[in-house]
């Protein structure tokens, strides 16, 4: 269940008799819940053995706050004399999850929510639940999890993976099967070996869509590629030699293809070593500052919007490869004082 902080709950409820008893009497019923929420005795419908009642409204609103309810726990009674007397009718427990704001994504994925109650827990505003949420994915390892349960209370709480290790053999599967965070939180997907990966698109998104869950308005999906035609980037970390001997047609691009060497990168959500050269990437933007989901990498600000990409720029990006004229491919190093990526907000 997911409800806007601050307002009181509206919900139904069902009880069933063992035998089942048709009831030919006016029954009532009433329920304390978590957090001091209360159902009030309400006049309720009997047919076929069962109690029903809809449209209940609690007396008294949600937490002003985020809130996670693992469970939710109300307890219910029921009165056959009009209320002179109740009888204990048991307990209803569910998963709750109490949102900063009405949320802004569609469809509203439990682990979209369970993501951003379970770390922003207690937040009354966006900048502290982006801040208490991207804690947990500036790890990186290891890899922000699902819900510890699916849907159909399924023991899950995968720890999801930013793509695989440099040279894994399901690379292609990755590439073909992993570009969204639907698939990347599917606990079922048909290649098992897929379970939980995701690409930079899918880690972008799923930040994005985790606070937007929370009705927060302000985060923005941005793609990022070279500026220099044809050109992939590579990301963190890389050798090239001390001068390149690339022909001068090939200008800025300084090295030879083998004279840079790949080493040990950065690591990603849940994976040590992926792989490291790039033609585009996704990345988020939020109140002026840039977060890379796939690395756990930032907030990335400045006193500009230029200082914070190149903030993210420098802390991300190596160098640059690229065909040239001549029928062969070059690099060159990141220039750390020249922005060479160009960034487009898409979503």
């Amino acid at each position: 269940m997911s409800y806007t902080r601050n307002n009181p709950l509206e919900l139904a409820v069902t009880f069933a008799f063992e035998p089942t008893v048709n009831l030919e009497i006016p029954v009532k019923i009433r329920g304390s819940g978590s957090g001091g929420l209360v159902i009030p005795e309400t006049l309720a419908s009997t047919s076929n053995g069962r109690i029903t009642a809809s449209g209940l409204i609690t007396t008294g609103p949600l937490p002003d706050e985020i809130r996670r309810f693992d469970p939710f726990e109300i307890a219910w009674q029921v009165s056959l004399d009009d209320g002179a007397s109740w009888l204990e009718a048991g307990k209803s427990e569910n998963r709750l999850f109490v949102t900063l704001a009405d949320p802004i994504t569609s469809p509203l994925y439990e682990t979209l929510l369970d993501v951003g109650t379970r770390n922003a827990n207690g937040q009354t505003t966006d900048e502290g639940a982006v801040a208490a949420i991207w804690a947990d994915f500036a790890g990186p390892i290891p890899g922000v999890r699902r819900k510890l349960l699916d849907g159909h209370n399924r023991a899950d709480g995968t720890e999801m993976r930013y793509w695989v290790e440099e040279g894994s053999p399901i690379y292609p599967e990755v590439f073909a099967f992993c570009q969204t965070f639907q698939a990347m939180i599917n606990p079922t997907p048909d290649d098992p070996r897929l379970n939980g990966i995701g690409t930079c698109n899918a880690w972008a998104r799923v930040f994005h869509e985790t606070i937007r869950a929370q009705g927060i308005t302000d985060s923005k999906i941005v793609f990022v590629t070279a500026n220099q035609p044809g050109a992939t980037f590579l990301v963190k970390n890389w050798d090239f030699t001390l001068s390149g001997s690339a022909p001068v047609v090939c200008t800025p691009f300084s090295h030879l293809r083998s004279e840079t060497s790949d080493l040990l990168g950065i690591a990603g959500e849940g994976t040590l070593n992926p792989p490291a050269e790039f033609p585009s990437h996704f990345i988020v933007l939020f109140n002026d500052k840039y977060y890379d989901p796939s690395y756990g990498a930032g907030p990335f600000g400045g006193s500009t919007g230029l200082e914070a990409r190149l903030a993210w720029e420098n802390a991300s990006i190596d160098g640059f490869l690229a065909p040239c004229s001549i029928g062969i491919r070059v690099a060159k190093p990141n220039d750390l004082a020249v922005p060479e990526m160009i960034f487009t907000v898409v979503e």
